[in-house]
Formats: C-alpha cells, sequence, structure tokens
C-alpha cells in the first residue's frame, strides 16, 4: 500500500530537515525505493522481527537513509527503565500468587475486594508480560540505529480515557491499524462501524477464539458512551464550567470499569470468571430484593411493622459488602480520575511551554 500511495502522490522534494515519526510514514519515497531487496530487508530487520513494535515500510526507509540522531545516554536510560520493569515483573510473580490464583479458579469465598485485586493484578501481569520484551526488542533496535515507536507509552492503571487507551497500549500495531486499516474504512465517516469491524480484526489476529472476540465486541461496546458524551458535552462549549470536570471525572470511573471488564474477559479470566465476579460483587441486589419488595408492600400501613422492614431493608443495603465495595472502589476512582486530569495538564505545560 505504501508504494500504491507513493506512485499516486505528487514528486516530493528531499526534506531538509529532520522529519518525526508521523511525517517519516506519511512521507513517500521515490518508487525506486520499493524494490524487494529493500521490503525483505525491512521484514527479517532482527530486532524486530520476532516482538518488536511495528514500524512502517516509510519509516524504515526513512531511517536507513537518514539515520536518526540516538544518543548513548538516552540508550543507557531506556536500558535502566527496561531493567527496573524486569525487575518489578519478577517481583510480582514471585511474591503474589494472582496468576495461579485466576488459572486454578481459586476464588471461591474470596470477598469483592479480593476478587477485584486478583483481576486487577492480572491486568497488571498482562500489561508487563507484554511490555518487558516489546522494550527488550525496542532497545535492540535502538542499539542498532532504528528507533521504532513505543509500545506502552503510559501505565496501565494511569489511562481514564477508552479511546486513549487503546492508542498507548500497543502503539505501534495502533498506529499501523490506523493508517492502513482505520483511514482506507472511512475512520470518523462511520465511526461505531468501522469500530466494531477494526476490533473483529485485532481479536481474531491475536487467536480465533470465542474468548478474544467476546472481548473485542465488548471493547467496540464500551468505546460508545465515550464517544456519546464527547458529542453532547464538547470541551468547546461547557469546558469553562465548574461541573464540567467532575462530570468528566464521572464518565471516567465508568470506562475505567468497563476496560477492566473487557480486559479481564480477553485477557485473564474469561467470561466465566467475569460472570462470577459480577455476580460476587453486584450480589447485593438479589440478597435484597426480597426485603425490598417486602418494604414496598406493608409500607402501605404506617406502623411498627412498616418501620421497622424499612429499616431491615436499609440495614441489608448498608451491610453488603459487595455494595460497599462497588461504592468505596467508584469513590477511589474518582479521586485518581482527578490526579490523571492534573498530570495531563501538567504533561501539556511541559510540552507546550518554552
Amino acid at each position: 500500500m505504501d508504494r500504491y500511495w507513493a506512485s499516486t502522490a505528487p514528486h516530493l522534494s528531499e526534506p531538509e530537515s529532520t522529519l518525526t515519526e508521523k511525517q517519516r510514514s506519511a512521507s513517500p519515497h521515490s518508487l525506486d525505493h520499493y524494490t524487494y531487496a529493500n521490503y525483505l530487508a525491512y521484514v527479517l530487520f532482527p530486532p524486530l522481527y520476532i516482538a518488536g513494535p511495528i514500524l512502517t515500510f516509510n519509516n524504515f526507509m526513512w531511517q536507513l537513509r537518514h539515520p536518526v540522531d540516538i544518543r548513548p545516554r538516552a540508550l543507557v536510560g531506556y536500558l535502566a527503565r527496561f531493567l527496573i520493569c524486569l525487575l518489578i515483573m519478577e517481583f510480582i510473580l514471585h511474591y503474589m500468587y494472582v496468576v495461579a490464583i485466576k488459572d486454578t479458579k481459586a476464588w471461591q469465598g474470596d470477598t469483592p475486594l479480593e476478587l477485584s485485586m486478583i483481576g486487577f493484578w492480572n491486568l497488571m501481569v498482562v500489561w508487563l508480560k507484554l511490555l518487558v520484551p516489546w522494550r527488550f526488542f525496542r532497545l535492540w533496535s535502538l542499539a542498532g540505529g532504528i528507533d521504532p515507536p513505543e509500545n506502552m507509552v503510559r501505565c496501565m492503571a494511569n489511562n481514564y480515557s477508552t479511546l486513549g487507551f487503546w492508542r498507548s497500549w500497543h502503539r505501534s500495531y495502533n498506529l499501523w491499524i490506523v493508517r492502513y486499516i482505520y483511514v482506507p474504512l472511512g475512520g470518523t465517516k462511520n465511526i461505531a462501524v468501522t469500530t466494531a469491524l477494526i476490533f473483529t480484526f485485532v481479536a481474531l489476529w491475536h487467536d480465533l477464539s470465542f474468548r478474544l472476540l467476546a472481548w473485542g465486541w465488548l471493547v467496540s461496546l464500551f468505546i460508545l458512551p465515550e464517544l456519546l458524551a464527547v458529542f453532547l458535552f464538547p470541551q468547546s462549549k461547557y469546558g469553562q464550567r465548574p461541573w464540567y470536570r467532575h462530570i468528566c471525572a464521572c464518565g471516567s470511573v465508568l470506562n475505567v470499569l468497563t476496560m477492566i471488564t473487557a480486559n479481564l474477559v480477553g485477557f485473564a479470566i474469561g467470561p466465566d470468571g467475569m460472570s462470577y465476579m459480577a455476580r460476587e460483587v453486584a450480589g447485593v441486589f438479589k440478597v435484597t430484593s426480597y426485603s425490598l419488595r417486602l418494604f414496598v408492600f406493608d409500607s402501605i400501613h404506617i406502623d411498627r411493622i412498616g418501620v421497622n422492614v424499612y429499616l431491615d431493608c436499609a440495614s441489608c443495603l448498608l451491610a453488603s459488602k459487595g455494595l460497599r465495595f462497588l461504592i468505596s472502589a467508584c469513590a477511589c476512582l474518582f479521586v485518581g480520575v482527578q490526579l490523571m486530569f492534573e498530570y495531563r495538564e501538567e504533561e501539556m505545560r511541559t510540552w507546550y511551554l518554552p
């Protein structure tokens, strides 16, 4: 496709300055560079051949022709970050047995808090077991003079936007999909259908299994509320209102919960395990349904029985571990999202101030 787009693009002169990563991918070469020899060099480049970040052909050729300045100090810093992540991974696997609990389904009798921690740390292990090889092969590529995209640009727990999460998780694959599938399918012209097709393709690309298809369709479904919220409450119109930030934080809490749900289904405990966790955490509604109906029926009579039934219903609701945990978790996530907002604003100030 790069060659086809190069053949239909107007002739461009060689750039006089260093191109950015996005410009290198989008800028075509002259047609004599699209040869089988260059293609084999691109496909079989050892650091990226096994499990490295995905690099477009245009980007690869630009860096061969105009090498990127990779400073030794930056390379040493990246090596230190890789070693720290590797040690964290080893520490978690050695002292936290969440993967064994997940594989043997040994969560019977656990509290809602314990179940949520099993799920969360399983997702953290998934993030780390992908981060470590991706960073190793990117480090190897940087040592060889080729700068591929960073696959994990944020910690898994530092995400409140569904769209932002998928842009920063396996980022090189996201960029590849956007360039070669998303834009040709129409992009934002029909975003709901395009998103569903993209995540179905991504699920099948991982493996042909119902669990991953369920993951892909859940992700497509969970993206829709954020798209609808952005459409109904644009920042350009409501961004200066004092309540806007808190509405965004409430929506972000919902985003975090849905992202955890989808990824637990796809990469950790599967649909059955997620169903069990949901029943245990939200089981309060089944427990209190009878008490609630009894209260509604007896409240017609203004007497001691009606008051007692009301108090029994209220105490049952408050005593439920599932409901208490859900309220506490949402409150903690709300505070965490506010901190993420501040962190993003600090990033904007750092990047855009001279």
